[in-house]
């Protein structure tokens, strides 16, 4: 920030300052030839021939360039333009202002003249007083342009009233302009005479600018901006003793500034909350009065509902109530105050403790800081020491809150500890009782003990750096105010005073002291049972790892018991009892025959009801999620915006060198691929520049669309290669059978690198790359048989859950993944190992809201997502557990890391297609993959008016009919959702029609379109390379699948079936040699159905086709973080929605010509609320061209359905409705009657809903 301007004062007098300007102003040298005539006509005194020359003369510095300004006498003719607003011309007035700006606009420096010569007071009086707003208005861009340089001299000239008075007088931008001086001025406050003289006074004033209810959002937040500046300087330039700032606040808070801030919060949230703690922090009037006029409901809504969805703002409410609350002991006066307010209104301390102490650990989370932590610790520590025994009792959850500290305890930084410990001191002191037991099952107890030891405290290497802790360029920052030495040397005096602070010995003998207090404490109100469950749990764990025969029954029963108790076990009690490793032993490190044996033991007794109203698995999973979360803190990396603006800027060149391999390369006789080798084998090094965020799926994109020495001369010649340059190159032929593979080193680089990936802390990459054929994976197919198989599977699977193995929450997760599915293959189990019909457990038994949050903060750290690199457990767990987490952090996940290189800019490809041959035209389309990434695709039909969204999102309903026609699907997949016949009985081809699929899926997941057919959830597990049961038949033919089913549970029942080991459905397939000759009986009928499950289910060269398409625009692996039904839903939207007359009355808008009370409009409601499903799907094809509504239904469309009246030029009721698909506008006639409006709807949305004419 630049450093304020003060100028000395000139003492003469005003007849002197006339003499002085005037003396000899003809004789002054300029080239100019207006400025000359100017000087000139000043001599003359001749208003008409002055008013001339400054016509010539603004012109004259509008066309001339600065280097020639510069060497003008220009100071000279400052000082002769302020002296012309004297002269009673209004004309010569507004040129003279004119030419002010002019010469300011151009040589800002100049400002130096107009604050000598005392033109600031000048320039103020014409604005308040001139009654010619041109004139006010010239005066307000000048006064703009001096206050950005003087902004001191600017508030002393009385600034603030002078812009108050008249501000209602000028039009948005003027009053903008205005704000903004205000903004500046406010900044150079430094001393209290001007703050009582100039600004408070004013208070009212500035207070109606945001009390106007039509009051402008800019002019409110510069306001608001002006009153946090003024409040922060003044506490800084008063005086540090005693309760300086009082009498000012006391002024501010009868003036209603409180009040006011409340009735338009949460808008302009941060700003408001910035200003309120500033405030608050100071003075116990402010608190006293923000309690009186209801601010606490503010932080109750914030913290109760989420209603603030930004963290800043919420890190804003968090400040408030660190400054509402006295620091302990107080030792300031205000602080003091403020103890004694809580005393008289001991309801408002309450009100703290209500809101608190229950959800202590849930408002903690909502915190990623370290110093927002801090701040939250420290609302703790004060409002435990304010509280009453009482408060403390009621409101206290005394487990969840032991549980918290007991999590505290075990951190790395000291000063947490600290508090930590100051906090169970605390509670020593007024609840010992109540406690006690907690801690010592918490293991809060146990974690101070080991406060002891030289190990643990070794763990505290150094003192974290506290927030603005001797930094003033922090300090200065965070007050928001320009440094003018006034204010640096006041805030270097402050700082000077404060002790010196204590070394990292003198912390630990701190926490020892602590410790042992508390441990003295705890000593007197032990309770002698409370680590009886702790230790029962820890002897039932040690039996069940000690157990090596099939059953462990009566182990187990009391694991039940346990789980059963009215009194919970702790998470310390679980992870110091080893249970979950022991349970993993008996349960799934066992050979197969054994896993079985003790797997349906377990699930006979787990899968009954607790009396806790959910089954015992339910309660297990739950208990271990918590217990992980318990033992390990998950930490995520968050950047702020210097950072960001600083890796968006920064560059690195980059050397790419080609290796493509003419001898070994098979697919050299390809033309395309060629082409491209002999031309970069030529020139096969590229070096260019580009920045650290973008990604290397850019450049990979960019190298595709060269394939001639003009593009490559173009490509290397860029100075620097961006996403613009991506965009340069979109015209030019695209290789869309080719890729880019890159090596960095050996190491070839994955789908999502981006240059900060591979460039971290070096100026120089080096690269190796190549051009080769694009072929799809190879799928495994992977189908289970038998129960062991099941089994085998999931103890595979559950191993690898993404974290290493040495993470203190692995055994956790370990176990909870193996739960989890178990619990889904709990309907291929329940008639395998002839269990009762178990229902698997809803999914949200496994989320942990914990790790939930923690994605989704991670999620909005920018360079974390644009630059790959969040914390690197987000990188595996989302993939191996996505049950951990919520749909919408998972859906988030796969917005940020599955699109990582969809553009950023609103980029359209306009497409002409035909309706005759729309999939045809869509695959061609889809080919270029380059375009699907970079594009938004928008449709236009040949020989149709209209272009944009309507017709683009009909594209896509119509492109989904037509795959739905294509001759690649099962007969009996309707209902079930589409899976792919078998090859021989497919188009021929089947495998460009498959990868195109998968093109159209990713194009309508990137573009956000949905789509009118729905695929299996048995072919997305072929292409996630999941397994496969032949429960899953139920999948693609629920009716084979049924059978197959009552013929495992009954043999016998084939005897009278006739079946031939041929293909259901497809019965020229044989299911073995001479298949069609052997009968299928009782003794081989599980060998039948093994044959036949395996081979209908066996579609992984078409889904490998899919997935081939899917990866050219996506990210498989992102995609993979959904679940099917979830991807559906994604992909098609709602699929049933209610259309009762309520639902429609706030979903759809009457508008132009019609009201909510409309005859019309009522019709039509009463009308669309009949519909069937089929006349719901025209309907909302014929309006908003797809024939489904978004996931949310109504509610989510947007823009909302609006019905508006049509004109008609002849009779109303022969003429039918119409629609603008692109704004989902309906336009209804007028109709005379029910009947009428019901016939023409229904023939208009089933004749008009596949074309614009009706638009």
């Amino acid at each position: 920030m630049k450093k304020p301007r003060h100028v000395p004062k000139n003492e003469s007098s005003e007849e002197d300052f006339k003499v002085s300007v005037y003396e000899n102003a003809g004789h002054t040298n300029s080239s100019l030839p207006g400025l000359t005539k100017f000087f000139i006509s000043l001599d003359s005194g001749d208003e008409i021939e002055i008013e001339q020359s400054l016509n010539i003369f603004s012109s004259e510095l509008s066309l001339t360039e600065e280097q020639i300004l510069v060497s003008q006498p220009l100071d000279k003719a400052l000082t002769l333009l302020l002296e012309c607003l004297n002269l009673k011309s209004s004309q010569v007035q507004v040129l003279s202002m004119t030419c002010i700006n002019l010469i300011l606009d151009t040589l800002p420096e100049l400002s130096e003249t107009i604050v000598k010569y005392r033109g600031i007071h000048k320039i103020c009086k014409k604005i308040s007083s001139s009654g010619i707003i041109e004139l006010g208005e010239q005066s307000v861009r000048a006064l703009e342009k001096i206050s950005y340089e003087f902004p001191l001299e600017t508030l002393e000239a009385q600034v603030v009233e002078c812009l108050l008075t008249v501000i209602d007088y000028f039009e948005m931008e003027i009053q903008k302009k205005m704000l903004n001086i205000l903004s500046n001025a406010i900044k150079a406050l430094e001393t209290l005479e001007i703050a009582e003289r100039h600004v408070l006074p004013h208070i009212p004033l500035i207070l109606g600018l945001i009390k106007n209810p039509g009051a402008n959002e800019f002019c409110v937040k510069k306001t608001l901006e002006f009153l946090t500046i003024f409040v922060e300087n003044l506490i800084i330039i008063l005086p540090h003793r005693g309760d300086t700032f009082k009498p000012y606040c006391k002024a501010l808070v009868e003036y209603g500034v409180i009040r006011v801030l409340l009735d338009i919060f949460p808008k302009h949230a941060e700003l408001v909350l910035q200003l309120l703690y500033s405030l608050c922090e100071r003075s116990s009037i402010a608190v006293k009065n923000f309690f009186m006029v209801g601010g606490f409901d503010v932080i109750k809504d914030s913290v109760l509902n989420n209603s603030l969805k930004d963290g800043g703002a919420f890190e804003g409410v968090l400040n408030l109530m660190d400054s509402l609350v006295p620091r302990m002991p107080p030792s300031e006066p205000w602080n003091k105050e403020k103890v004694e307010f809580y005393k008289v209104h001991p309801e408002y301390m309450q009100a703290f403790c209500e809101l608190i102490l229950p959800r202590t650990t849930a408002i903690y989370e909502n915190f990623l800081s370290k110093e927002d932590k801090a701040i939250m610790i420290s609302i703790l520590e004060k409002v435990l020491k304010i509280a009453n025994i009482e408060l403390i009792g009621h409101h206290l959850t005394c487990q969840s809150f032991s549980t918290f500290l007991s999590e505290l305890m075990i951190s790395k930084n000291i000063f947490t500890v600290r508090a930590a410990l100051r906090i169970s001191l605390t509670l020593y002191t007024k609840i010992p009782q109540k406690i006690s037991v907690n801690f010592s099952r918490e293991g809060v107890i146990s974690r101070i003990s080991a406060l002891k030891e030289p190990d643990r405290l070794k763990e505290f290497k150094k003192l974290p750096n506290k927030k603005f802790a001797g930094n003033l360029e922090d300090l200065l920052l965070k007050v928001n105010i320009t440094k003018n030495p006034y204010q640096i040397e006041s805030m270097l005096n402050s700082m000077k005073t404060k002790l010196k602070p204590a070394t990292l010995e003198d912390n630990k003998k701190e926490l020892i002291a602590y410790s042992k207090k508390i441990l003295d404490k705890h000593k007197q109100f032990e309770n002698k049972k409370a680590p009886r469950i702790g230790k029962e749990i820890k002897m039932i764990s040690q039996k069940l790892a000690n157990c090596f025969g099939d059953s462990a029954l009566e182990i187990l029963k009391k694991i039940i018991t346990l789980l059963n108790s009215a009194e919970k076990l702790s998470f310390y009690e679980i992870s110091n009892s080893s249970i979950a490793d022991s349970l993993w032993k008996w349960l799934a490190d066992s050979p197969t025959e054994k896993l079985l044996i003790r797997l349906t033991e377990f699930l006979k007794l787990f899968t009954r009801d607790s009396v806790h109203n959910e089954t015992f698995l339910s309660l297990l999973v739950k208990y271990l999620i918590g217990t992980a979360n318990f033992v390990q803190h998950f930490r995520i990396f968050l950047h702020d915006k210097k950072i960001l603006n600083a890796k968006r800027s920064n560059k690195i060149k980059i050397i790419m060198e080609y290796c493509g391999n003419a001898g070994s390369d098979k697919g050299l006789r390809d033309d395309s691929l060629r082409t491209r080798h002999m031309l970069f084998s030529t020139h096969n090094k590229l070096q260019f520049t580009t920045y650290q965020l973008i990604s290397l799926d850019k450049i990979k994109e960019l190298l595709l669309r060269i394939s001639n020495e003009t593009d490559l001369y173009m490509l290397v010649h860029q100075k620097c290669i961006t996403e613009t340059t991506v965009h340069t190159f979109l015209d030019k032929p695209y290789a869309h059978d080719l890729t880019v593979v890159v090596y960095n080193g050996n190491k070839e680089c994955q789908r999502g690198t981006t240059i900060l990936n591979l460039a971290y802390k070096k100026s120089l990459l080096q690269l190796r790359w190549k051009f080769i054929r694009r072929v799809g994976a190879d799928l495994p197919f992977i189908f289970l048989k038998s129960p062991q198989e099941i089994i085998e599977n999931i103890v595979q699977e559950s191993v690898n859950i993404g974290l290493d193995p040495k993470d203190k929450s692995y055994t956790y997760f370990r176990m909870v993944k193996f739960l989890y599915m178990v619990s889904e293959y709990l309907p291929d189990l329940n008639y395998l190992l002839n269990l009762p019909g178990n229902n698997p457990l809803p999914l949200s038994t496994f989320t942990s809201t914990k790790l939930s949050a923690l994605l989704s903060r991670q999620l909005q750290d920018v360079i974390s997502t644009e630059g790959n690199t969040p914390a690197q457990w987000i990188k595996q767990l989302p993939h191996k557990c996505k049950f951990l987490f919520t749909p919408a952090s998972r859906l988030e996940f796969m917005n940020c890391f599955g699109f990582s290189t969809k553009s950023k800019a609103d980029k359209k490809h306009k497409c002409l297609v035909s309706r005759d041959k729309i999939l045809e035209d869509a695959m061609i389309i889809l080919q270029d993959t380059g375009q699907c990434i970079e594009t938004m695709l928008e449709i236009e039909y040949q020989n149709e008016v209209g272009t944009g969204l309507g017709p683009t999102v009909e594209f896509f309903a119509l492109v989904s009919n037509e795959i739905k026609k294509l001759k690649i699907w099962r007969n009996m997949c309707e209902f079930s959702g589409l899976f792919p016949s078998p090859i021989s009985e497919s188009d021929e081809n089947w495998e460009g029609y498959f990868e195109f699929i998968g093109k159209f899926i990713a194009k309508a997941l990137i573009d956000g379109r949905y789509i009118d057919f729905q695929l299996s959830p048995a072919l997305w597990k072929l292409v996630f390379c999941q397994s496969l049961t032949v429960i899953d038949l139920k999948l693609i033919d629920k009716h084979m699948g049924r059978h197959f089913i009552d013929l495992l549970n009954n043999p016998k029942l084939v005897n009278n079936a006739e079946l031939t080991f041929t293909l259901p459905g497809y019965y020229s397939i044989e299911l073995k040699n001479a298949g069609s000759s052997i009968l299928v009986t009782s003794e081989n009928t599980q060998e039948f159905i093994n044959l036949a499950s395996e081979l209908s289910l066996n579609a992984n060269l078409q889904a490998k086709a899919l997935r081939k398409g899917l990866e050219t625009i996506l990210s498989i692996d992102s995609l993979s973080v959904l679940f099917s039904s979830e991807i559906e839903e994604a992909l098609c939207g709602e699929q049933s929605s209610d259309w009762d007359l309520n639902t429609l009355k706030q979903a759809i808008l009457p508008s132009h010509g019609y009201t909510q009370n409309s005859k019309t409009f009522i019709n039509l409601l009463v009308a669309m609320s009949k519909f069937d499903g089929g006349q719901k799907k025209c309907f909302l094809e014929f309006v908003t061209g797809f024939p489904r509504l978004p996931l949310g239904g109504f509610e989510k469309l947007q823009p909302k359905i609006s019905v508006v009246k049509k004109d008609c030029d002849w009779d109303v009721d022969k003429n039918l409705p119409s629609v603008m698909t692109c704004q989902n506008y309906l336009k209804i006639p007028d109709y005379s009657s029910y009947e009428v409006l019901e016939s023409n709807l229904l023939y208009a949305i089933q004749e008009g809903r596949q074309a614009f004419h009706l638009s």
